[in-house]
């Protein structure tokens, strides 16, 4: 690795790359992409990672957001990015160029000097589950941060060895010193990955660590067989992206049965703000929402009121979740209203307006409530989705619920959709819409609809899209 990354780099320098300029990186994953993104950082080049899972407009609009000096990838996507004119001003860089390039030995051949602490090194995408990806800054103090603080929680050491079914979390496998492996999959459908892939994966690297996204896990559940004996040494399992339903981490367990669960909590622009084991959740047991854990050493975590409020709400009152730490990253890149509504300075920390909202029990334990642009404005006043939700998903013969609101703000009204295996696009028939209104007694809702697919992001396929749910419902009825 340490050859072919001074090589990509001595490569990169060739073909103008200077420090502080971006790079958009446009490769499959795989070994060159985690070669060419370390190439970037170690001459202090700023890489701009926008995976394939954001869908190619999504791509586009990465790239051009973050206005590039370079472009380099494979030949498919660097004659993409010049016939849809992603980055008219840029070179374009075959990787094939650099693969063919004169090979280094190592890194202490690059007569260039290791980038500083506070230079930037990286913007990375959100997923665009409640809009347009937006494009994050890191610096590589912050990088490094968020690789001690993953070292720390994990206890990871030189002893583990890593498969990632999530290309972007392969990245942090050299940073953190353990092989790292890639499964067999399509990325851009996480729900791709089969028990074989990733038992196949695990056997080639002794894997005692799997990350994974919920969709990733449900379909490692639907193909899995007797014969997974790679998955009975690994030590832990992460998976994250969206709420992962304890009855997959309970099978998930019987087929990793050395495994810890652990489901991290956090975002692209903070990462990771909390986390939960499966053994936690069960100790825990139910309440309003979905349980996300306790905040990770060194992060601070409030809840403040959603009318942008700063001070901190009261134990077991729900309102925006905002969190401090310091492998958060600089901001948006190029969004100057978002950064000015999402960050402010309060008790002498920078805070981060996480879009969540959510609530602190009387242990410290964080629950998440569902998004601030989901929540239902009714006449009777405003409800968060997931409590809704999780009732409405302990009905025999529901996979998921999404509650949303039609209508105009302050008077909406609340619907249900239910993603069922019988489901035609209909209203749900009288039993199953008797035991919903039976669940959610107290509630008014107006209709209640069943579907064989509820619409979710591109990149985690696990994350419900509720705004798109909406506007289709507002349509529908």
């Amino acid at each position: 690795l340490d050859s072919r990354v001074a090589t990509f780099a001595q490569a990169l320098v060739q073909h103008g790359v200077e420090a502080g300029e971006r790079v958009a990186v446009l490769v499959p994953p795989s070994i060159d992409l985690i070669a060419l993104v370390y190439a970037c950082w170690r001459i202090g080049a700023v890489t701009v990672i926008a995976d394939r899972g954001l869908g190619l407009n999504g791509l586009g609009s990465a790239v051009k957001s973050s206005r590039v000096q370079h472009v380099v990838g494979i030949r498919s996507a660097v004659i993409a990015a010049r016939t849809l004119r992603w980055a008219p001003r840029a070179s374009l860089i075959d990787l094939k160029s650099l693969q063919k390039s004169m090979q280094l030995e190592g890194l202490k051949q690059l007569g260039r000097p290791e980038p500083k602490d506070d230079a930037m090194a990286a913007i990375l995408f959100t997923s665009g589950a409640t809009g347009p990806a937006k494009g994050v800054r890191y610096t590589h103090r912050q990088l490094g941060a968020q690789r001690d603080i993953l070292q720390r929680v994990y206890n990871i050491t030189d002893a583990d060895s890593f498969v990632a079914a999530f290309a972007p979390f392969a990245l942090f496998g050299p940073a953190l010193g353990i092989t790292t492996g890639l499964a067999d999959m399509d990325v851009t459908s996480p729900a791709t990955l089969t028990a074989k892939a990733l038992d196949d994966a695990c056997r080639a690297t002794q894997a005692t660590m799997v990350f994974a996204s919920p969709a990733a896990l449900v379909n490692v559940l639907k193909t899995a067989s007797s014969n997974a004996n790679s998955l009975h040494q690994v030590r832990l399992v992460m998976s994250a992206g969206a709420p992962v339903p304890i009855e997959t981490l309970r099978h998930m367990q019987k087929l990793c049965p050395q495994a810890e669960m652990h489901t991290p909590y956090g975002m692209t622009e903070v990462l990771p703000v909390a986390d939960l084991s499966l053994q936690q959740r069960e100790d825990v047991g139910e309440g309003l929402g979905v349980c996300v854990g306790r905040a990770v050493d060194g992060c601070n975590v409030k809840v403040v009121a959603i009318d942008g409020g700063i001070s901190e709400l009261p134990i077991g009152e729900t309102g925006e979740i905002v969190v401090s730490a310091r492998w958060m990253s600089l901001g948006y890149n190029r969004l100057w209203l978002t950064q000015q509504n999402a960050r402010f300075e309060s008790d002498g920390f920078i805070w981060h307006r996480t879009g969540d909202v959510g609530h602190i029990d009387g242990d410290g334990n964080l629950w998440i409530e569902g998004r601030v642009v989901h929540m239902i404005h009714t006449a009777d006043g405003s409800m968060t989705p997931v409590p809704i939700e999780v009732a409405c998903e302990k009905i025999s013969g529901v996979k998921r619920a999404a509650a949303v609101g039609i209508g105009d703000k302050g008077v909406q009204q609340l619907v249900m959709v239910l993603e069922t295996d019988q489901a035609k696009e209909d209203p749900a028939p009288d039993q199953l819409a008797a035991q919903v209104r039976e669940a959610l007694a107290g509630l008014d809702v107006v209709a209640i609809w069943e579907t064989k697919k509820l619409p979710v992001d591109i990149r985690h396929n696990s994350k419900i899209d509720r705004t798109a749910l909406a506007q289709k419902m507002q349509k529908v009825l």
